[in-house]
Protein backbone atom coordinates (compact mmCIF):
# COMPACT_ATOMS: atom_id res chain seq x y z
CA UNK A 1 0.00 0.00 0.00
CA UNK A 2 1.40 3.41 -0.95
CA UNK A 3 1.43 5.97 1.93
CA UNK A 4 -1.00 8.71 2.13
CA UNK A 5 0.52 12.03 1.14
CA UNK A 6 -0.22 15.70 2.32
CA UNK A 7 0.95 17.38 -1.19
CA UNK A 8 0.49 20.67 -0.35
CA UNK A 9 3.60 20.39 1.91
CA UNK A 10 5.99 20.25 -1.20
CA UNK A 11 7.15 24.10 -2.72
CA UNK A 12 6.49 23.78 -6.21
CA UNK A 13 9.86 23.33 -7.48
CA UNK A 14 10.21 20.23 -4.80
CA UNK A 15 6.96 18.72 -6.19
CA UNK A 16 7.72 18.89 -9.25
CA UNK A 17 11.10 16.71 -8.58
CA UNK A 18 9.23 14.61 -5.91
CA UNK A 19 6.47 13.61 -9.03
CA UNK A 20 9.43 13.69 -11.79
CA UNK A 21 10.60 11.07 -9.70
CA UNK A 22 7.63 9.01 -9.23
CA UNK A 23 6.84 9.06 -12.80
CA UNK A 24 10.16 7.63 -13.59
CA UNK A 25 9.89 4.70 -10.90
CA UNK A 26 6.29 3.73 -11.93
CA UNK A 27 7.23 4.25 -15.43
CA UNK A 28 10.51 1.66 -14.97
CA UNK A 29 8.57 -1.00 -12.96
CA UNK A 30 5.07 -1.02 -15.24
CA UNK A 31 5.36 0.60 -18.39
CA UNK A 32 5.03 -2.44 -20.21
CA UNK A 33 1.92 -3.20 -18.54
CA UNK A 34 -0.98 -1.56 -20.86
CA UNK A 35 -3.40 -0.91 -18.22
CA UNK A 36 -0.87 1.40 -16.12
CA UNK A 37 -0.38 3.91 -19.40
CA UNK A 38 -3.29 5.87 -19.03
CA UNK A 39 -2.46 6.75 -15.33
CA UNK A 40 1.19 7.08 -16.27
CA UNK A 41 0.52 9.38 -19.51
CA UNK A 42 -1.71 11.56 -17.38
CA UNK A 43 1.16 11.76 -14.58
CA UNK A 44 3.28 13.21 -17.43
CA UNK A 45 1.24 15.47 -18.89
CA UNK A 46 0.78 17.00 -16.10
CA UNK A 47 4.46 17.26 -15.52
CA UNK A 48 5.26 18.90 -18.21
CA UNK A 49 2.15 21.67 -18.09
CA UNK A 50 3.74 22.15 -14.07
CA UNK A 51 7.01 22.87 -16.08
CA UNK A 52 5.75 25.00 -18.16
CA UNK A 53 4.12 27.09 -15.81
CA UNK A 54 6.86 27.56 -13.49
CA UNK A 55 8.91 28.41 -16.89
CA UNK A 56 6.58 31.02 -18.10
CA UNK A 57 6.01 32.92 -14.63
CA UNK A 58 9.82 32.90 -13.52
CA UNK A 59 10.26 34.71 -16.36
CA UNK A 60 7.57 37.24 -15.18
CA UNK A 61 8.89 40.13 -13.62
CA UNK A 62 5.78 40.41 -11.44
CA UNK A 63 6.32 37.03 -10.12
CA UNK A 64 10.13 38.32 -8.66
CA UNK A 65 8.04 41.10 -6.79
CA UNK A 66 5.62 39.22 -5.51
CA UNK A 67 8.11 37.01 -4.61
CA UNK A 68 9.86 39.90 -2.60
CA UNK A 69 6.53 41.26 -0.97
CA UNK A 70 5.83 37.54 0.47
CA UNK A 71 9.80 37.78 2.17
CA UNK A 72 8.74 41.00 3.64
CA UNK A 73 5.36 39.47 4.63
CA UNK A 74 7.32 36.31 6.02
CA UNK A 75 9.51 37.99 8.15
CA UNK A 76 7.03 40.82 9.58
CA UNK A 77 4.60 38.19 10.43
CA UNK A 78 7.32 35.97 11.98
CA UNK A 79 8.92 38.92 13.95
CA UNK A 80 5.30 39.87 15.54
CA UNK A 81 5.08 36.15 16.31
CA UNK A 82 8.37 35.87 18.46
CA UNK A 83 7.98 39.61 19.90
CA UNK A 84 4.59 38.24 21.30
CA UNK A 85 5.89 34.99 22.50
CA UNK A 86 8.76 36.91 24.33
CA UNK A 87 5.82 39.46 26.11
CA UNK A 88 4.24 36.29 27.29
CA UNK A 89 7.29 35.19 29.47
CA UNK A 90 8.06 38.87 30.85
CA UNK A 91 7.45 39.08 34.55
CA UNK A 92 5.27 43.05 33.97
CA UNK A 93 2.22 42.91 35.35
CA UNK A 94 -0.15 41.66 32.26
CA UNK A 95 1.76 41.46 29.91
CA UNK A 96 1.70 37.36 30.14
CA UNK A 97 -2.25 37.60 29.99
CA UNK A 98 -2.22 40.17 27.02
CA UNK A 99 0.61 38.14 25.11
CA UNK A 100 -1.50 35.07 25.40
CA UNK A 101 -4.19 36.68 23.92
CA UNK A 102 -2.68 38.13 21.13
CA UNK A 103 -1.24 34.05 20.26
CA UNK A 104 -4.31 32.54 20.57
CA UNK A 105 -5.59 34.75 17.83
CA UNK A 106 -3.01 33.63 15.62
CA UNK A 107 -2.87 30.32 16.42
CA UNK A 108 -6.50 30.57 15.44
CA UNK A 109 -6.26 31.99 12.09
CA UNK A 110 -2.94 30.63 10.84
CA UNK A 111 0.10 30.20 13.28
CA UNK A 112 2.29 28.99 10.37
CA UNK A 113 0.60 31.60 7.69
CA UNK A 114 4.36 32.11 6.63
CA UNK A 115 4.61 28.68 5.41
CA UNK A 116 0.96 28.90 3.17
CA UNK A 117 0.36 30.15 -0.31
CA UNK A 118 0.02 33.09 -1.17
CA UNK A 119 -3.85 33.44 -1.33
CA UNK A 120 -3.88 31.11 1.89
CA UNK A 121 -1.32 33.28 3.91
CA UNK A 122 -2.72 36.66 2.75
CA UNK A 123 -6.23 35.33 4.27
CA UNK A 124 -4.68 33.79 7.24
CA UNK A 125 -2.80 37.27 8.03
CA UNK A 126 -5.98 39.16 7.22
CA UNK A 127 -7.45 37.40 9.55
CA UNK A 128 -5.14 38.07 12.47
CA UNK A 129 -5.00 41.40 11.66
CA UNK A 130 -8.62 41.88 11.58
CA UNK A 131 -9.16 40.53 14.69
CA UNK A 132 -6.27 42.05 16.84
CA UNK A 133 -6.94 45.32 15.44
CA UNK A 134 -10.88 45.66 16.09
CA UNK A 135 -10.57 43.85 19.75
CA UNK A 136 -7.18 43.91 21.10
CA UNK A 137 -5.73 47.11 20.15
CA UNK A 138 -5.54 48.04 23.81
CA UNK A 139 -2.92 45.12 24.21
CA UNK A 140 -0.16 45.99 21.04
CA UNK A 141 0.04 49.37 23.36
CA UNK A 142 0.48 47.74 26.68
CA UNK A 143 3.01 45.21 24.89
CA UNK A 144 4.81 47.93 23.06
CA UNK A 145 3.93 45.40 19.99
CA UNK A 146 2.11 48.08 18.32
CA UNK A 147 5.12 49.13 15.72
CA UNK A 148 5.35 45.35 14.90
CA UNK A 149 2.27 45.10 14.55
CA UNK A 150 1.58 47.88 11.99
CA UNK A 151 4.95 46.89 10.07
CA UNK A 152 3.09 43.28 9.61
CA UNK A 153 -0.04 45.82 8.51
CA UNK A 154 2.02 47.42 5.78
CA UNK A 155 3.94 44.35 4.67
CA UNK A 156 0.68 42.86 4.22
CA UNK A 157 -1.57 45.32 2.05
CA UNK A 158 1.99 45.55 -0.34
CA UNK A 159 1.79 41.90 -1.02
CA UNK A 160 -2.24 42.03 -1.31
CA UNK A 161 -1.62 44.81 -4.16
CA UNK A 162 1.05 42.90 -5.88
CA UNK A 163 -1.02 39.26 -5.58
CA UNK A 164 -3.72 41.10 -7.41
CA UNK A 165 -1.83 42.86 -9.91
CA UNK A 166 -0.34 39.71 -11.03
CA UNK A 167 -3.87 37.77 -10.68
CA UNK A 168 -5.58 40.36 -12.87
CA UNK A 169 -2.86 40.24 -15.55
CA UNK A 170 -2.04 36.14 -16.03
CA UNK A 171 -2.14 35.68 -19.27
CA UNK A 172 -5.79 34.35 -20.63
CA UNK A 173 -5.93 30.55 -21.21
CA UNK A 174 -2.37 29.89 -20.04
CA UNK A 175 -3.13 27.68 -16.43
CA UNK A 176 -0.94 28.96 -13.12
CA UNK A 177 1.31 26.82 -11.26
CA UNK A 178 -1.61 26.63 -8.86
CA UNK A 179 -3.74 25.12 -11.66
CA UNK A 180 -1.04 22.46 -13.08
CA UNK A 181 -0.05 21.51 -9.53
CA UNK A 182 -4.15 20.47 -8.91
CA UNK A 183 -3.81 18.83 -11.85
CA UNK A 184 -0.26 16.78 -11.13
CA UNK A 185 -1.49 16.08 -8.28
CA UNK A 186 -4.63 14.60 -9.17
CA UNK A 187 -2.56 12.74 -11.40
CA UNK A 188 -0.35 11.19 -8.84
CA UNK A 189 -3.40 10.15 -6.90
CA UNK A 190 -4.94 8.59 -9.22
CA UNK A 191 -1.57 6.40 -9.84
CA UNK A 192 -0.81 5.42 -6.83
CA UNK A 193 -3.99 4.40 -6.14
CA UNK A 194 -4.31 2.30 -9.07
CA UNK A 195 -1.14 1.13 -7.88
CA UNK A 196 -2.34 -0.31 -4.44
CA UNK A 197 -5.71 -1.45 -6.07
CA UNK A 198 -3.78 -3.49 -8.87
CA UNK A 199 -1.71 -4.93 -5.93
CA UNK A 200 -4.42 -6.11 -3.63
CA UNK A 201 -6.78 -7.66 -5.87
CA UNK A 202 -3.68 -9.35 -7.89
CA UNK A 203 -0.51 -9.38 -5.74
CA UNK A 204 2.91 -9.31 -8.00
CA UNK A 205 6.52 -8.90 -7.17
CA UNK A 206 6.44 -6.18 -9.17
CA UNK A 207 3.74 -4.04 -7.76
CA UNK A 208 5.18 -4.82 -4.32
CA UNK A 209 8.32 -3.22 -5.31
CA UNK A 210 6.89 -0.66 -6.84
CA UNK A 211 4.89 0.24 -3.34
CA UNK A 212 7.99 0.60 -1.14
CA UNK A 213 10.19 2.60 -3.92
CA UNK A 214 7.50 5.21 -3.60
CA UNK A 215 6.76 4.74 0.04
CA UNK A 216 10.73 5.68 0.11
CA UNK A 217 10.21 8.73 -2.32
CA UNK A 218 7.62 9.92 0.08
CA UNK A 219 10.11 9.55 3.35
CA UNK A 220 12.93 10.86 1.58
CA UNK A 221 11.47 13.49 -0.33
CA UNK A 222 9.53 14.82 2.82
CA UNK A 223 13.03 14.75 4.85
CA UNK A 224 13.93 17.20 2.21
CA UNK A 225 11.63 19.39 2.26
CA UNK A 226 11.56 19.70 6.43
CA UNK A 227 15.31 20.62 5.77
CA UNK A 228 14.80 23.08 3.88
CA UNK A 229 12.44 24.76 5.98
CA UNK A 230 14.86 24.48 8.61
CA UNK A 231 17.32 26.22 6.68
CA UNK A 232 15.14 28.97 5.59
CA UNK A 233 14.21 29.74 9.08
CA UNK A 234 17.35 29.66 10.25
CA UNK A 235 18.75 31.94 7.64
CA UNK A 236 15.45 34.27 8.90
CA UNK A 237 16.66 34.21 12.26
CA UNK A 238 20.39 35.47 11.21
CA UNK A 239 19.03 38.27 8.95
CA UNK A 240 16.25 39.37 11.04
CA UNK A 241 17.37 38.31 15.14
CA UNK A 242 13.79 36.99 15.44
CA UNK A 243 12.88 33.54 16.18
CA UNK A 244 11.09 31.81 13.28
CA UNK A 245 8.75 28.51 13.02
CA UNK A 246 7.76 26.02 11.24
Amino acid sequence: MIESLNYSLFPTDEFLTFGTGAYSIAQRAVSNQESFNPYLGKVKSNLDALQAAMTRETKDPKTKLLAEADSWLDSSFLAFRSYTEACSNRRKAGWPEAAQTLLAVIRKHGWDAASKGYKAELAAISNIISQIRTQHLALLTLLNALDWFEEMEADWTEMKARFEQKVEEKPKGLPTIAETRKGLTAALKDLFAYVTIINKGTPSDVLAALEVSINDLIVTSLATVKAAGTRTDNQKTDEKGEKTDQ
